[in-house]
């Protein structure tokens, strides 16, 4: 599998505790990205290159990152992440949430431009999990994982990847974003390289074989399928590699067969904008919508 743990904290549960939950608390502001997302998701800007908690938008950032006002109630956390990793190489840190909760499989950074000429911008997303969910789960291209409490993650974000929490509690995690405009290693995320200890075992989510009259039973669900629906089917199909044996991208094969079999050429063109969209290719600042026709 392409993500994987790259080291392991040692939290010290009576600073986390007070702080996680200061996170919990923290207002949701407008998410710029909720067309990925369905259920509640925050993401909270903790650190980036303006200092302002408002300012959700990721891009590379033209200045190290840091703390914005809201990292001014985690001292531990600030305190951990000065000390675990290489801030200077640091663009964005988000306090996320998420409760009964799912996105749409999809690649990021594909907004990035690389086509000008310029030294390639290199992006790194490093997922730490703060408390244990065990109904919270992650995917990439290849395995369905859960990542644990204290884990240090490299997530293969250019690849297709996804997430989902089915239970109503929620669970608080840091997402950092890297860059780097030379070759580098995942030990060069870490303030001291020492603390890249690769080989710890993921947990891995056994999924069951895809039912022999699986893809036909999708088929059918042209028969609930309109442009009221459609959103809520999408959703739907994505949560199911979580479950079966099959590849997160093949939802949008689903889909776009599904809407071929409706009599709606607009649900066709809007199942294969969204895998166009969500995987393929979309410009900087690109939105989508299930719901606008």
């Amino acid at each position: 599998m392409t993500s994987r743990i790259l080291g392991k904290l040692n939290l010290d549960d009576t600073r986390l505790a007070p702080e996680v939950a200061t996170i919990r608390e923290l207002p949701k502001g407008q998410e710029v990205y909720d067309e990925f997302t369905s259920g509640f998701w925050k993401n909270v800007p903790l650190w980036n290159d303006t200092g302002d908690g408002n300012d959700t938008l990721f891009r590379e950032a033209a200045s190290p990152a840091r703390p914005t006002e809201h990292a001014t109630k985690l001292p531990y956390l600030n305190e951990v992440i000065r000390n675990t990793f290489a801030v200077d190489r640091l663009d964005m840190v988000r306090g996320r949430d998420i409760v009964d909760a799912s996105m749409m499989p999809h690649k990021d950074f594909l907004e990035l431009d690389e086509s000008d000429g310029e030294p390639q911008q290199r992006n790194f997303r490093v997922l730490v999990v703060l408390e244990d969910n065990e109904h919270t789960y992650n995917s990439d291209e290849e395995q369905v994982f859960r990542m644990r409490k204290g884990e240090i993650w490299f997530l293969d974000a250019a690849g297709v990847h996804c997430a989902a929490n089915f239970s109503t509690d929620s669970r608080i995690s840091l997402c950092l974003d890297f860059s780097f405009d030379r070759p580098f290693t995942p030990a060069d995320v870490f303030a001291d390289r020492s603390s890249y200890t690769p080989g710890i075992e993921p947990l891995l989510v056994k999924r069951s074989p895809l039912p022999p009259d699986f893809t036909l039973d999708v088929r059918r669900l042209s028969a609930a399928c309109n442009r009221h629906t459609f959103r809520d089917l999408a959703f739907a199909l994505a949560k199911l590699h979580f479950t079966v044996e099959t590849p997160s991208v093949a939802c949008y094969d689903w889909l776009i067969e599904i809407a071929e079999r409706t009599d709606d050429p607009a649900l066709v063109a809007k199942a294969e904008e969204a895998r166009e969209f969500y995987v393929t290719d979309r410009a900087m600042h690109q939105r989508f919508s299930f719901t606008s026709w």
